[in-house]
């Protein structure tokens, strides 16, 4: 965690703010719908020198329910549960609105946020890095496409058909020749 959770450093990436906006649902829409301006009710309540509506997320808190905001921030966002278990308690108490900015709401402008009532920080996150695996699609070519360069001709494609087909093409020859034996034998 950043010892200044409050602090949003320019280069900063896989980090979320949480907020509670605690006002009726209305109220709560208004402030964070206003648009992003010089006078965005949302941007003035968080003190944010810059912040971008595309990267906020903001909804009811009774729309987790089953899951609760600890279980969307693990499950949803990939914070690691252990930071999340630290501030349980706060996270299960908000219970009107929440808000959720990314790293990207903030443009990559270094920048101290210093929130207001009724807008309440509840943390600062970093999302788990996890290692990724690329694992080829099933019948995927191995080999990378080459455009064909405009003007030249595409070589011919050779395709390797294996043995499969010419020892199928022989065993017909071998049923057709022993078929063929049969009945000038049963001819006599």
């Amino acid at each position: 965690m950043n010892p200044d959770p409050l602090h949003v450093p320019a280069d900063a990436s896989e980090t979320v703010w949480v907020f509670a906006l605690d006002l009726p649902p209305a109220e709560a829409e208004a402030v964070v719908e206003g648009g992003p301006g010089s006078d965005w009710p949302l941007k003035e309540l968080m003190g944010a020198g810059s912040l971008r509506a595309r990267h906020i997320e903001a909804f009811p808190a009774s729309d987790l329910a089953g899951v609760g905001l600890p279980g969307y921030l693990v499950e949803g966002l990939g914070i690691d549960v252990q930071d999340v278990e630290q501030d349980r308690v706060k996270l299960e108490a908000a219970d009107r609105h929440i808000v959720i900015a990314s790293a990207r709401a903030f443009d990559g402008e270094e920048q101290r946020l210093s929130p207001r009532l009724p807008l309440r920080h509840l943390g600062t996150y970093s999302q788990i890095q996890t290692e990724q695996r690329l694992v080829p699609l099933p019948g995927a070519k191995s080999e990378a496409e080459i455009p064909p360069t405009p003007g030249v001709a595409p070589a011919p494609q050779v395709t390797p058909r294996g043995g499969r087909g010419i020892i199928g093409l022989v065993a017909a020859a071998i049923v057709v020749l022993i078929l063929a034996w049969f009945l000038s034998g049963s001819a006599r």
